[in-house]
């Protein structure tokens, strides 16, 4: 359910051309506490989802994932 929603969020914005977005971002954030992974970056977390092979996306932070 997770990996879905992470991949139908990340091909959106991937289609669209744009940066990531807020309900994006909050899923990666949610990912890294329930993965336990906090104090990971966020492209390794995104990168553990299978399906999920790149990530090249910044977020609402400017932080680069990827």
């Amino acid at each position: 359910m997770v990996r879905q929603k992470a991949e139908t969020l990340y091909t959106a914005n991937k289609l669209r051309g744009e940066t990531i977005t807020n309900d994006y971002t909050e899923l990666v954030y949610q990912i890294k506490h329930k993965t336990g992974k906090a104090n990971s970056r966020r492209n390794e977390i995104i990168k553990d989802i299978e399906g999920v092979y790149t990530v090249n996306m910044v977020a609402r932070s400017g932080e680069t994932l990827g």
